[in-house]
């Protein structure tokens, strides 16, 4: 009786391993099937117009971004003499011998 029991649990665990064994391979086969390969290029393409158009909104809100902060007007626009001066883009106060710049 313990023999028989043995002999159909293993049986039944070969015959688990085989059947998902062939269910995997029955899944690789469809992936290479016209419907397969059809199925897979449909999702592809889907994917790639999705990242086009997360890109192209993305773009767009950056454009709008700069273009906003490139026509806003600032204070420094309106008055030059509260720009600080840079000494190394200023030659007029880089080259003053008298009051050197701080560097």
């Amino acid at each position: 009786m313990v023999r028989r029991l043995f002999w159909v649990s293993v049986g039944v665990g070969v015959t688990v391993y085989v059947l998902t064994k062939v269910n995997k391979a029955n899944a690789i086969i469809n992936r290479f099937t016209p419907e397969g390969v059809s199925a897979s290029v449909t999702n592809l393409a889907q994917t790639l117009r999705q990242a086009s158009s997360d890109l192209k909104e993305a773009m767009a809100e950056n454009e709008q971004a700069i273009t906003e902060a490139l026509t806003a007007p600032s204070d420094s626009a309106r008055d030059p003499q509260s720009r600080s001066i840079d000494p190394w883009w200023d030659t007029e106060a880089f080259l003053d011998e008298e009051n050197p710049p701080e560097m």
